[in-house]
C-alpha cells in the first residue's frame, strides 16, 4: 500500500536537494572563507541598496517638499543626511568590495587547482572513454563561466533583493494603495520568468557542451596537421569544425529566444507599473492625497522596486548560464579517481643510492588474471570482450620475460594492470609475493620503471624531462644517466646541451633521441622493476641499435618485462610468453619457441620472410 509522505519528511527531503545543488556545493568550495565572503557580500549590497538608493529617493522628496513649502530646517536635515550617506557608506563599500575580491579570487583559484589534481588522479578508463577537447573545455571555458556566480551575479541578486525590497516597503509607506499595484505587477513578473528558468539552464547547458565539442575539434587539428597537410585534410577538418560551429550557434539561438521572450514579458510588465504608478501617482497629488516630493520618490523608487521583479527574473535566467557550467565541473570533481581501488599507506621511494640486489629486486606473478576493457567511462561502463583469460606466468626476479603475440592479444594490457592503470576484476597480480591491490598506487609505481614505445617528453628542457624520472636530483645524476643512455654525446650537441628546450611533446627531437631521453629518464628512477613496451619498434636501424644498447644496460639486474614486436630484440631473454586472444598459448627460450613450432614460430617466419 503506497503511502503519501508527511510534511516533515518532504522538508527533509527538500533540505536534502539544497544542501546538494549546484548553488550549495559552490558555496560550499569557500570553505572557511564563506562567512567573511557572505557577511561582506550582505554588509555591500545592503549598504549600497539603501544608501545609495532608497536614501536618494527620500532626499530628493525632502528637497522638493522644502523647496515647495520654503522650509530651510527640512533642506539642511537633507543636506546632512546626503553627507552623512556618503562618506559613512562609502569606505564600508570599498572594505566589503575588497574582502569579497579577495575570498572569490582564493576559491576560484583553489578550485583550479582541485580540478587539475583531480583530473591527473582519475584512472585511464577515464582518459580512454572520451576526448582530451571536453576536459580542456571544462577546465578553462567552464571554470570562466563559473567565476561570475560568486560576486556579479550573487552581489547583484542581493542588490535587486535590497533594493527592490525596501523600495516596496518604502513605497506601501508611502501610499499602501500603490505598494499594492507594485507588488501584483511584480509577482506576475516572476512567475512568468519561473517559466523560463528550466528552459534555459537545459539550453545553457547544450551551449556549454557544444562549447567542450568546439574544443576537442581544435585539439584534434592541433594534434594532427601532419596527417591533415599529408592527406589533405583540410577541407574535411573544415567541415567538422564548421558542423560543430553550427550546432554552437543554434543552441546559442535557442537560448537567446528563450532570454527574448523573457525581456519582452519583462518589458511589458514594466510598462504596465510605470503607467499605473504615474497616472495614479498624479491622480493623487491631483486631489491633494499625496505631495508634489512623495510622487516624485514614489517615482524614484519605482525603478528600484522594477529591479526586483524585472531584473531579479532575468538574473536568475544568467546564473543558470553559471550553473549549468559548474555541473560539467562538479561532474568531473565526482568522478572517482584511481587511488580508490587500491591500498593506501606511506610510499617509500626507491632511492638511486640503493644497490639493487636478489632483497630489492621482486618476483612478479600473475595468477588466474582475466581482464575486461569497459566500453565506456562512469555510469556507462559494461564489459566487453575479455582483454586477458586466465592468465599465469612468473617473471622471476632479476630477469627479462618477454611478451609476443598478435596485435590485440593483451600484451600491452598485462603492463597497464602491473602499472595499476586498471585493477584486476579475477584473479590476482603479486609483486614480491605481495597482492597489488595491497599496494598504494605510490608505492606501486616507484617500484616500476616504465619505457613506452612513443615516449612522451614534455615542453622543457632535457634536462627538466630526464629530472621527471626523480625530481630534485642532481645534475650529475642526469648526466650519468644521459650516459648510460646513450644520450649525453648528443645532448652537448644540442645549442643549449641540457638546457635545449625540445618543443611539444619533443617535437624537436628524432625518435631515437626522445627514446634514448626516456630511457635515461627510467634509469635515473632505478626502480627495481622494467617495463618496456615495444621500446624500439618504431626506430630506423640505426636508432634500434643505439636505443637498444642503452635498453640493455638499463635492464641489467633488473626483474623486466619487456613486449616486443621486433622478435630479434628478445631473443635472449630467460622467457619469451606468446599471448594470442587474451591467453598465454606458449611459453619458453627463443630456441624451445621455435622447435614447438606454433605461433612463435609463425611470427617468426613471417618477420624475418618480410
Amino acid at each position: 500500500m503506497n503511502t503519501k509522505p508527511t510534511i516533515s519528511e518532504r522538508f527533509r527531503t527538500w533540505v536534502a536537494t539544497v544542501r546538494t545543488s549546484t548553488l550549495m556545493r559552490m558555496m560550499g568550495l569557500m570553505g572557511k572563507r564563506f562567512w567573511p565572503y557572505a557577511i561582506s557580500l550582505l554588509v555591500f549590497s545592503s549598504v549600497v541598496a539603501v544608501c545609495f538608493n532608497i536614501v536618494l529617493a527620500f532626499l530628493m522628496k525632502n528637497v522638493l517638499d522644502a523647496a515647495m513649502t520654503a522650509n530651510q530646517d527640512l533642506l539642511m536635515r537633507a543636506l546632512v543626511l546626503a553627507a552623512v550617506t556618503f562618506f559613512g557608506g562609502t569606505p564600508i563599500v570599498l572594505a566589503t568590495h575588497y574582502i569579497c575580491s579577495i575570498c572569490i579570487k582564493r576559491t576560484i583559484t583553489d578550485l583550479r587547482q582541485r580540478l587539475f589534481h583531480h583530473i591527473a588522479d582519475l584512472p585511464l578508463s577515464e582518459f580512454e572513454g572520451g576526448h582530451s577537447g571536453d576536459l580542456v573545455s571544462r577546465v578553462t571555458n567552464d571554470l570562466v563561466q563559473i567565476a561570475p556566480i560568486y560576486f556579479d551575479q550573487l552581489q547583484s541578486l542581493m542588490m535587486m533583493i535590497f533594493m527592490g525590497g525596501t523600495a516596496i516597503v518604502s513605497i506601501f509607506n508611502i501610499d499602501a494603495r500603490l505598494g499594492l499595484v507594485v507588488l501584483l505587477l511584480g509577482f506576475a513578473t516572476v512567475v512568468t520568468n519561473a517559466r523560463f528558468a528550466k528552459p534555459l539552464r537545459t539550453a545553457s547547458e547544450r551551449v556549454q557542451e557544444n562549447t567542450g565539442t568546439m574544443t576537442e575539434r581544435l585539439v584534434d587539428l592541433l594534434q594532427s596537421i601532419p596527417v591533415v597537410k599529408m592527406f589533405q585534410l583540410e577541407r574535411t577538418i573544415h567541415g567538422t569544425y564548421t558542423r560543430a560551429n553550427a550546432d554552437m550557434v543554434a543552441t546559442e539561438l535557442a537560448a537567446g529566444n528563450i532570454r527574448a521572450q523573457s525581456d519582452t514579458i519583462n518589458q511589458l510588465f514594466q510598462w504596465l507599473r510605470n503607467l499605473g504608478l504615474l497616472g495614479l501617482g498624479m491622480f493623487f497629488y491631483w486631489r491633494g492625497e499625496i505631495t508634489l516630493g512623495s510622487a516624485w520618490a514614489i517615482v524614484t523608487l519605482r525603478s528600484n522596486s522594477d529591479i526586483l521583479f524585472q531584473y531579479l527574473g532575468g538574473m536568475i535566467l544568467n546564473i543558470q548560464g553559471s550553473l549549468a557550467a559548474a555541473t560539467r565541473v562538479f561532474e568531473v570533481l565526482d568522478r572517482e579517481i584511481e587511488s580508490a581501488s587500491f591500498a593506501v599507506d606511506t610510499p617509500v621511494r626507491v632511492s638511486t643510492i640503493e644497490p639493487l640486489t636478489e632483497h630489492t629486486v621482486p618476483e612478479l606473478t600473475f595468477n588466474e588474471v582475466n581482464f575486461h576493457y569497459p566500453s565506456g567511462a562512469g555510469e556507462d561502463k559494461k564489459s566487453i570482450v575479455a582483454a586477458l583469460q586466465n592468465v599465469n606466468l612468473t617473471i622471476v626476479k632479476g630477469q627479462t620475460s618477454a611478451l609476443v603475440g598478435p596485435s590485440g592479444s593483451g600484451k600491452s594490457t598485462l603492463i597497464k594492470l602491473l602499472l595499476g592503470l586498471y585493477p584486476e576484476q579475477d584473479g590476482e597480480i603479486l609483486i614480491g609475493g605481495k597482492p597489488a591491490k595491497q599496494i598504494a598506487l605510490t608505492r606501486l609505481r616507484d617500484l616500476m620503471a616504465y619505457v613506452p614505445q612513443e615516449a612522451y617528453l614534455f615542453n622543457g628542457t632535457i634536462e627538466e624531462n630526464i629530472q621527471m624520472g626523480r625530481p630534485g636530483a642532481s645534475i650529475e645524476d642526469v648526466h650519468a644517466a644521459a650516459k648510460s643512455a646513450n644520450a649525453h654525446a648528443f645532448i652537448l650537441e644540442q645549442p643549449e646541451g641540457y638546457q635545449t628546450r625540445i618543443g611539444e611533446r619533443g617535437a624537436k627531437l628524432s625518435g631515437g633521441q626522445r627514446q634514448r631521453i626516456a630511457i635515461a629518464r627510467a634509469l635515473l628512477k632505478n626502480a627495481p622493476i622494467l617495463l618496456l613496451d615495444e621500446a624500439t619498434s618504431a626506430l630506423d636501424s640505426e636508432s634500434e641499435q643505439a636505443v637498444q644498447d642503452a635498453l640493455n644496460i638499463l635492464m641489467h639486474g633488473r626483474t623486466t618485462l619487456a613486449i616486443a614486436h621486433r622478435l630479434s630484440t628478445i631473443e635472449h631473454a630467460d622467457i619469451i610468453y606468446v599471448l594470442d586472444a587474451g591467453r598465454i598459448v606458449e611459453q619458453g627460450s627463443h630456441t624451445e619457441l621455435l622447435a614447438q613450432n606454433g605461433l612463435y614460430t609463425q611470427l617468426h617466419k613471417l618477420q624475418y620472410a618480410a
